[in-house]
């Protein structure tokens, strides 16, 4: 079974080194965070870092009211 991890505050230093290390262990991840310069940046390090493992990005802001939501239907969407 693939492991996914869903990492917010992906762009910070704790959330970037867990993105890091899932994707080299063979995980994919879901990035979410609020600058998407950050977050997309990240991202394209991470298809670098490891080609194979999929890297999603989303860009939210979790003091809005539906953010959560936002962030379930998008990973429902992912499978």
């Amino acid at each position: 079974m693939k492991k996914v991890a869903l990492i917010t505050g992906a762009t910070g230093g704790l959330g970037r080194a867990l993105a890091l290390e899932h994707v080299r262990h063979g995980g994919d991840v879901i990035l979410v965070a609020r600058k998407a310069t950050k977050v997309h940046a990240l991202a394209a390090e991470l298809h670098q870092v490891a080609p194979g493992q999929q890297v999603e990005s989303m860009v939210v802001d979790f003091t809005a009211a539906n953010a959560a939501q936002q962030v379930f239907a998008a990973v429902q969407a992912l499978g």
